[in-house]
């Protein structure tokens, strides 16, 4: 599985999204069983592609079951995004965000799995 996913579409500045992605098993391939019962740690860093500037306080912030944050028995994660969490910040026609999550479960070691969604935002004239 590719550490990254681009969404084509565009969303509008301070409006609700949804995004989401699968938790794999260590193969890459296979999505994490019971992932909802045996992650200990799922967390979520907002921020802009150019400068890294982190959106709304959201870095390292949990997410397992809390701050909009979901995740299924088959290891698909929801992160739903509030109109605080889509700012224009640059104040261009687009700007890119980015969403890196953080997934940590087991022991002896701790299996730790890493994954970035790139979305643009799109300014809009009459938002303050």
């Amino acid at each position: 599985m590719a550490s990254r996913d681009v969404i084509a579409d565009s969303f509008p500045e301070a409006s609700t999204q949804y995004i989401s992605f699968t938790i794999t098993d260590v193969d890459g391939v296979t999505p994490l069983a019971d992932a909802d019962d045996i992650l200990d740690v799922l967390e979520v860093t907002l921020f802009t592609e150019k400068g890294s500037i982190v959106i709304n306080n959201r870095s390292g912030n949990d997410i397992l079951g809390t701050n909009g944050g979901s995740v299924t028995n088959a290891g698909l994660v929801t992160l739903r995004l509030d109109p605080k969490d889509m700012p224009s910040i640059s104040k261009k026609a687009q700007e890119n965000h980015i969403a890196m999550f953080v997934a940590e479960w087991g022991s002896n070691p701790t299996i730790v799995f890493r994954h970035e969604i790139l979305f643009t935002v799109d300014n809009l004239a009459k938002v303050p």
